[in-house]
């Protein structure tokens, strides 16, 4: 009862004298009366890096937060160790609450090597993969057409500008315009679905004398019914009318991922796996993500005008003095995109962390691992670890990525839960930052060059928001 009470920072020495393992013991209080939840999420970042530093210099620790006895996994190869664990599956916060809104546990909760989830993620990897490589003329036209705009403008704010033009891009990759009747309407119910994973897991929906009172969640309920029935199943259908009338795949223009998911036979997915698949899919976080990933990627040129100007360099080498004109072989040949984009998701990764949970004891490196542990791999800290970056890891500098071999980013994650989309995210930033380049000759940051202090709300974001000016 001491223990479990005050945990084994005071009396750790007895259980440790118990055991005749060589493993050893997390660092940290886990005990029920340690709660540090408040802390933790006043400032994660802040927490996660203090507690990190006074206990082993960055490896990994444990404390309890929200009831629930948690490892923080803080160094590159700790968060690898624990994402690879086949003990040690992905579960959510509110697992529960996520299953309710997808619609599938199967996609939240279900173990990393069920036939039904390896079915389902290899599916959405084969769908969204095609999107990148059959889409990226269309999206690059749709991109041009943003930035013109953007050129217009005195001030340009990159979060709420690229959120906005990646919802509509996101919706024609994934349903396609001829699918989405009435897309005001399906922005509203994606805004919905997002704001309930947030929110309290509290369903009540009642009439008191005429007046409507909901919760955020049951909105959140309400919208993913609406999305399944009548805006996924309708598109479906209308998709599978449409490949029996032509009988071979569509041109893309209607959703190259609604396409293939309901064309996919290895695996064969039911409906309702396709509109579990589209419900995560069409999430709101996604823009909000690669949002993120922009505005940090446009602050950090306009802040090194060299490499902005090494970028203007290749991209008119290859666009204006070579001439090519098919967006995919210039993507190949201006290879600093791809510096930039590896660069930008290690040092601004968008979310804090991959949550997980140990099914049963295991072992992260060579410490114990109890069961029923919440594993947290934190990944701001995790792109930035001194072993694996150099000693300039904290500071951003593309030329890393210059002969990097293996090493990688753990901001998509890592295992076999790792992103799906990440091929179509870097993709779609990489054609924002061709067509931006294209249509201006200047970019000026407007916003506090100094102030890039970040919260996570859940996606990353500058306390300061990114502004900057465009110029033709």
């Amino acid at each position: 009862l001491l223990l479990y009470l005050f945990g084994d920072m005071k009396f750790g020495a007895i259980e440790r004298g118990l055991s005749s393992s060589s493993l050893v013991d997390i660092p940290g209080n886990d005990s029920l009366l340690s709660d540090c939840s408040l802390t933790f999420l006043n400032d994660p970042v802040h927490f996660t890096k203090t507690r990190s530093q006074e206990l082993n210099n960055g490896e990994l620790f444990k404390a309890r937060i929200a009831g629930h006895r948690t490892i923080f996994t803080c160094s590159y190869n700790a968060c690898i160790s624990a994402l690879e664990n086949t003990n040690i599956h992905a579960s959510p916060l509110y697992a529960s609450l996520l299953s309710a809104l997808v619609g599938d546990e199967s996609l939240i909760t279900h173990s990393d090597h069920s036939q039904k989830w390896n079915s389902m993620h290899r599916a959405a990897t084969n769908a969204l993969s095609l999107a990148a490589d059959t889409l990226g003329n269309f999206m690059y036209n749709e991109f041009c057409e943003w930035a013109q705009n953007l050129v217009k403008m005195d001030e340009v704010w990159v979060y709420e500008s690229v959120k906005e033009i990646v919802t509509e891009i996101l919706l024609d990759v994934l349903i396609g315009k001829q699918h989405s009747e009435d897309r005001q309407e399906t922005r509203s119910l994606l805004r919905d679905h997002f704001r309930a994973a947030t929110s309290a897991p509290i369903n009540v929906s009642t009439s008191v004398f005429g007046a409507l009172i909901e919760t955020q969640y049951s909105r959140g309920i309400q919208a993913k019914d609406r999305l399944s029935k009548k805006v996924f199943i309708a598109a479906i259908e209308k998709e599978n009318r449409l490949i029996v009338e032509s009988g071979h795949r569509c041109d893309g223009r209607c959703g190259a991922v609604l396409c293939n998911l309901s064309l996919s036979v290895d695996p064969k997915l039911s409906l309702d796996e396709i509109v579990s698949l589209l419900l995560v899919l069409c999430s709101s976080l996604i823009p909000k993500t690669l949002a993120a990933l922009m505005s940090c990627a446009m602050r950090e040129l306009c802040l090194d005008k060299d490499l902005l100007q090494n970028v203007r360099t290749e991209i008119h080498q290859v666009m204006k003095v070579e001439g090519i004109v098919d967006i995919d072989v210039v993507l190949q040949r201006v290879s600093v995109l791809d510096r930039i984009c590896l660069e930008t998701a290690r040092m601004y990764p968008p979310l804090f962390a991959c949550p997980r949970i140990s099914m049963k004891s295991t072992t992260i490196g060579n410490y114990r691992v109890q069961q029923n542990m919440r594993c947290l791999a934190i990944l701001p800290a995790a792109n930035v670890d001194e072993k694996v970056y150099g000693h300039d890891a904290k500071t951003f500098n593309v030329s890393r990525w210059e002969d990097a071999g293996c090493m990688d980013v753990l901001s998509f994650g890592f295992g076999s839960r790792r992103c799906v989309g990440r091929t179509l995210s870097e993709k779609c930033i990489k054609l924002m930052m061709i067509a931006l380049v294209n249509v201006s000759s200047e970019w000026t940051l407007l916003s506090e060059t100094g102030n890039n202090e970040a919260k996570y709300l859940p996606v990353l974001a500058f306390k300061q928001p990114v502004k900057i000016s465009l110029k033709q």
